[in-house]
């Protein structure tokens, strides 16, 4: 597979992903009963295992941490 078509795969396999930790994220908000459709992705670490989530007209942030096995772990919500 020529570098132009793995970088291209790669790029593709990380938006699932980010669909997939979004997902994730949206159902542990509902549960905590906030409005799930209000949060955004704002950041990510560099090594991709901490996703931070925005809900800007709340001024409120939730980090997500990936553990090594691929589970989510959602963090506590606080004010910015």
């Amino acid at each position: 597979m020529p570098a132009i078509e793995k970088g291209v795969a790669k790029i593709i396999n990380q938006l699932q992903n980010i669909k997939s930790l979004e997902t994730w994220t949206h159902e542990q908000l509902v549960l905590l009963g906030r409005n799930a459709a209000a949060w955004r992705l704002f950041a990510t670490s560099a090594k991709q295992d901490v996703f931070l989530f925005q809900n800007k007209p709340q001024g409120l942030q939730v980090s997500v941490y990936q553990h090594a096995n691929g589970d989510y772990e959602l963090g506590r919500i606080w004010a910015v």
